[in-house]
This record gives structure tokens, sequence and C-alpha cells, in this order.
């Protein structure tokens, strides 16, 4: 299903940096780490700073675009795309990135079992319905691997060099804004945020280090 070509190994040490950060963000909610409680005070100080009616009818709306149904319809249509031009590598690049990071997902809420911060502190105001529990950010790592996936397949994707950057800078964007937004309306702590974000940034690390995405 793929090749097995190596790529840099700066795709390694990146990975064990984010994963490295993961880490220690899983560890410090566990044990109720100062420093947990810093980043998170800090985090939700600036969301209410900057709370605006303008600004919650752009955020609520991009919010959604991190939705579980949302990534798996936009993951479904892409894997089919690859499927569907015998694009293999790229088929797998998809499909294991998906599949891999909503197990670690799951498996990483229910170790963690933290609770919506706005279930845990009356002066928690969420903007949005959630559930289930908090640690990690599902829709932050959803995002960064789903939009992160789409930069990477941009070439093979569309042909014309515009129209390659115009779905990159897209694709990044969603990749910051959708984390920031979960923190904004306020249903994630920002470390389930910094914790998502990494996980899926080394879910797509390692894809990129095991897949030849550059040679189909």
């Amino acid at each position: 299903m793929y090749q097995p070509k190596r790529q840099p190994t700066k795709l390694l040490v990146m990975a064990s940096i984010t994963a490295a950060i993961f880490v220690c963000m899983a560890v410090g909610v566990m044990k109720h780490l100062g420093y947990v409680g810093v980043i998170d005070q800090a985090g939700f100080r600036v969301a209410l700073q900057l709370r605006s009616a303008s600004l919650s009818a752009v955020m609520i709306p991009l919010t959604n675009f991190g939705n579980p149904a949302v990534v798996t319809f936009i993951s479904v249509v892409l894997a089919a795309i690859f499927a569907w031009r015998r694009q293999w590598t790229l088929f797998g690049f998809v499909a294991v990135n998906m599949m891999v990071i909503n197990a670690v997902n799951f498996i990483v809420k229910n170790i963690v079992e933290r609770p919506r911060p706005f279930l845990s502190d009356s002066q928690v105001h969420n903007l949005v319905a959630a559930g289930g529990w908090s640690f990690p950010s599902g829709h932050s790592a959803g995002a960064v691997l789903l939009y992160g996936t789409i930069f990477v397949c941009a070439t093979a994707l569309v042909n014309k060099r515009w129209a390659q950057n115009t779905l990159r800078t897209i694709s990044v964007a969603l990749m910051i804004l959708i984390p920031l937004s979960r923190i904004y309306v306020q249903v994630h702590y920002p470390t389930d945020v910094i914790a998502g974000f990494c996980l899926g940034a080394t879910g797509i690390l390692l894809s990129l280090y095991f897949f030849d995405t550059e040679n189909v």
C-alpha cells in the first residue's frame, strides 16, 4: 500500500518534539501539575478579552469545520479520489492518518478522563455544545491531520500552481484557527488544544516519514 522509502530524519526529530509536548500535557493534566493551570488560566483570560459578538459569529461556524462528521466526510472523499485514481500511496496516507488518530484520541480520552471546562467551572460559559471527555482536543488533532493531509496532497488534488497555493493557505489557516476556536468557545482547556495539536502533528510527521508522498 505504501512505498518503503524513508524521508529525512528531521521529520522524526520534529515528531519526537511534538510527541514530547503531548506527553508533558498529558502527565501534567493527570498529575494536576502547576504549569497546566497556568497555561489554562492564561489561555482563557485571553479568549475572554477577545470575545465579542462579531468574533463569535466567525469562530462558532469555524469550529464546525473540525467536527467529527465533517472530518470523516472529507477524509472519505479524499480516500475515494485517490483510490479511483489508483494512487495507493496517497490513499494509504489518508486512511492511516485518520484511523490511527481516531483510535489514539479515543484511548487517551478514556485514560485521562478530564471533564469539560464548563462542567468543572461555573464561570466558564461554552458557546457551543460538546460532550465526552475533554483531553485531548479531538477537533484540534483532526484538524491538523486532515488539513495537513490536504496541504501535503495539494499537488495531487489540483494542477494549477495558484490553486495549489490557495488550497495550502486555506489548509494552514484551518489547522491554526480550528484549535484556537475550541479555546474561544470554551469547550476545551488550552492544554487540551495544545495536546490535540501536537498529537495530530506527531501523526502527520510520522506518516510523512514512512509514506513516499512526493513520488506518486
